[in-house]
């Protein structure tokens, strides 16, 4: 018989796993950032560009979604202390909770990595530019949605590399997704193709998913094979790219409504058409085939999680407690916006309807 996981397993579990880059106050942080490769590739990518993490701000939690912009311009990430709680349901009767007691009754969640990982794509694409002017222009969209699909995609492979009980419990109040649909698929994929293409293709046909762009067909796997570096090409064959799209199309399914709402909340309140069709009616391809930068910025954030790009130490991680209000030394302002969707605001007409 298998001895249950109790409370007090929890808690060891995450007092024993610590590092300077890690927040101690956030259950399991620390744990996943040490066994959970892509949370940590995250969590250091914010590290490097500045961007600091902070106790519970109530105004931010009152409404995330409409917390991204100021997220993005301080360079600072709320959370919210779920350890505390925790240590005190466990010293009130030390050794009786299990785990199991807390699968309907969790801590509140803390979306690290999802927001972490928008704005460091937000950094990489956009540089120190104001997220109110980025949001807004609607020939910034392909990369403002490149961000929401860098997101997606971290946090897809994220729980991809899940493993074992405990892992998936701190995991499940960290991230939005708790499911990996197609793991198999997509890890055959990687042996086949190399990692850095298969996260290319998830992170494109995420922007695809973003545009209302169900299913995804094999024209545009051809297509984002045409925007990779020649030397991510040389292990695709017609055999391995329709493995990598049936998966993609399998991992990406998700409440339409909830999908389409939560965009049009957001893109509404930067002056957009309530009409999503309207909105994302131009070819997100299109936009990256014309424009070596966004190409580029998509290529340097898939460098962050096939773990090109280098990791933090335990002295780098000092902004943890020492957050900047500015990125430096990122891309200039503006390479994200396709100069052929329109002038700034152009989505922003008869947006009253």
């Amino acid at each position: 018989m298998l001895t249950p996981v109790k409370l007090r397993d929890v808690i060891d579990a995450h007092d024993g796993e610590s590092h300077a880059a890690a927040l101690p106050d956030v259950a399991g942080d620390g744990f996943l950032y040490v066994h959970n490769a892509f949370y940590r590739r995250v969590r250091d990518a914010a590290l490097r560009q500045g961007i600091g993490f902070v106790p519970d701000d109530s105004a931010y939690y009152g409404f995330p979604l409409l917390g991204l912009e100021r997220v993005i311009d301080a360079g600072v990430l709320p959370y919210r202390r779920s350890m505390p709680p925790l240590r005190w349901l466990e010293g009130k009767r030390p050794g009786f909770f299990r785990l199991r007691d807390l699968k309907d009754n969790r801590p509140a969640p803390n979306y690290l990595l999802h927001e972490a990982a928008h704005a460091v794509a937000f950094r990489q694409v956009f540089g120190d530019a104001r997220a109110a002017t980025v949001f807004s222009d609607a020939a910034c969209l392909p990369g403002v949605l490149l961000g929401e699909s860098f997101a997606m995609s971290a946090e897809y492979l994220a729980a991809c590399s899940v493993h074992g009980k405990l892992q998936r419990w701190f995991f499940s109040i960290a991230s939005y997704r708790h499911r990996a649909p197609a793991k198999a698929s997509v890890a055959r994929s990687i042996d086949a193709q190399g990692v850095s293409p298969v996260i290319f293709s998830l992170l494109l046909g995420f922007l695809l998913h973003n545009y209302l762009v169900e299913p995804l067909l094999p024209v545009h796997m051809e297509r984002i094979a045409g925007l990779m570096p020649p030397r991510w090409r040389r292990g695709m064959t017609k055999k391995t790219a329709r493995r990598l799209l049936n998966a993609q199309n399998r991992l990406m399914l998700m409440s339409p409504e909830f999908r389409k709402e939560t965009a049009r909340l957001f893109l509404t309140t930067y002056g957009h058409h309530r009409d999503l069709r309207s909105i994302l009616s131009s070819d997100p391809l299109g936009a990256f085939e014309r424009s070596p930068a966004l190409v580029a910025s998509a290529v340097s954030l898939v460098g962050i999680l096939d773990g090109e790009a280098p990791a933090v130490s335990q002295r780098g991680a000092s902004t943890l407690a020492a957050p900047r209000n500015a990125a430096v030394g990122f891309n200039s302002a503006g390479t994200g916006c396709d100069s052929n969707a329109g002038s700034p605001g152009a989505a922003v007409p008869n947006a009253s309807r």
